[in-house]
């Protein structure tokens, strides 16, 4: 265990509130007009009450897919063809605290965990009543996947104003408290609003209580989220920070991400790519380029397989505004599968749902063989999209089973790469260490 205390990054303290155009599941509430300023003084001002709450949901929007991107280089589900050595070593899974790429990772994950709470804070103040209100859950509710999402890609971090930093099992157990939380006041506040929030709060409590392996809990937060279920991460062509980022890293002479082995050439509308290998960036690595799973805006299972890689590009490629889900009901019937919330006929059912989606024949192995199954349908459904990592970290912590990349990597034969590493999740940079520890 380290003894060193880390830097929490945060906005409490700050003179301005930086409020950024956002979009949400709810038009009517998680919309901004126009980018503002609001001077401190001012924020008490019911008129800032959406501005407050968009804060918090842009926060980790304009994250979510550079954190996709860094968990896939990371897990087998791509490979790097960046030219810093720093995605080099995360892809070879060798995470050191002097790799100057943890900065960005760490930094995007605790602001915006940070601004989720700080915007709680100060809504309670603000509205009439926030034990009801609608706009306190859905900033408690962000917190939760901010907190959720620290846990599964760090091995620990600190996440409180004083004091150590924490375990991934005490970040998830925080994000649970916000979660339960926004499901409290979502249900109290009712209304479309409300009833939308709380169904987010119910996917991502299942998610983290999933995480720690209290499946008991992650089947009360997931049995009740109704079918049809979405939010999704919102993005836009400009500025530049509403960018999906796997459009930057799919497209261009510059490009630097291509589908790992496990997940190529599996003749699956759900996991698709490039027939044709190409460097990018480094000119090393032979890229494979990924286009939309399920996961994003856009996908359409129905475009042929056969079709040429430049087709494939112009009717699939991720695009500037290629939107991400957030929370869906698929995600809650996947954690039920896995939490033991169906019976073995309705798992082999849900298993032959979806790969028929991926245009599978009906599953024939036997029950044994059905967990198996419903981990490889899991990660077609979700490619790409930040679950892989906290999945494989699951698989092995909690199961025993080793999905992490390992042996040569793919660059080894013809670049020297070497061996992946074995690290299993990532760690605060360096430059984190509080000023006292220097």
């Amino acid at each position: 265990m380290m003894s060193k205390e880390f830097i929490r990054r945060g906005v409490r303290g700050t003179l301005a509130l930086i409020v950024a155009l956002s979009f949400g599941a709810c038009d009517n509430l998680l919309r901004v007009e126009n980018p503002s300023v609001i001077d401190e003084r001012d924020v008490t001002d019911p008129k800032f009450i959406p501005a407050l709450v968009n804060t918090a949901v842009n926060e980790l929007h304009q994250e979510a897919s550079f954190l996709a991107f860094a968990g896939a280089i990371f897990t087998d589900e791509a490979v790097n063809g960046h030219n810093y050595t720093q995605w080099e070593e995360i892809d070879l899974r060798i995470i050191k605290d002097d790799n100057s790429q943890l900065l960005s990772i760490y930094q995007a994950l605790q602001k915006a965990r940070a601004v989720s709470d700080d915007m709680t804070d100060r809504l309670r103040e603000v509205v009439s009543n926030p034990d009801r209100s609608v706009e306190v859950a859905t900033t408690l509710a962000y917190a939760g996947y901010a907190y959720t999402r620290l846990g599964e890609y760090f091995c620990e971090a600190p996440v409180v104003d004083a004091g150590p930093f924490v375990s991934s099992d005490e970040i998830l157990a925080v994000a649970l408290d916000r979660f339960s939380e926004a499901l409290t006041i979502a249900g109290a506040a009712g209304g479309a609003d409300g009833q939308e929030i709380a169904n987010l709060a119910r996917v991502g409590g299942a998610r983290a209580a999933l995480q720690l392996g209290d499946k008991a809990k992650a089947i009360e937060y997931a049995k009740d989220v109704p079918a049809g279920f979405e939010v999704w991460i919102r993005h836009l062509g400009a500025p530049t920070s509403k960018r999906n980022y796997l459009w930057t890293a799919t497209t261009g002479g510059n490009h630097t991400i291509g589908v790992d082995e496990p997940f190529r050439d599996l003749n699956d509308s759900r996991v698709r790519h490039w027939a044709e290998g190409r460097t990018g960036h480094n000119q090393k690595t032979t890229l494979y380029t990924p286009v939309v799973s399920p996961a994003f805006s856009g996908w359409d299972p129905d475009i042929p397989m056969d079709i040429s890689d430049e087709e494939l590009a112009d009717r699939l490629g991720f695009q500037q505004d290629t939107d991400m889900l957030l929370a869906s009901y698929l995600e809650a019937q996947y954690i039920l599968a896995e939490a033991g919330a169906m019976t073995t006929a309705e798992l082999r059912d849900f298993i032959n749902e979806r790969r028929a989606v991926g245009k599978q024949g009906e599953f024939t192995g036997s029950d044994d063989e059905l967990f198996d199954e419903l981990r490889d349908q899991r990660r077609r459904d979700f490619f790409l999209s930040g679950h892989r990592l906290g999945d494989l970290r699951r698989y092995l912590e909690q199961y025993g089973i080793d999905e992490f990349p390992s042996g040569p990597h793919p660059n080894d034969a013809e670049w020297g790469w070497g061996n992946y590493g074995d690290a299993t999740c990532f760690i605060p940079h360096r430059n984190e260490l509080s000023p006292e520890d220097d």
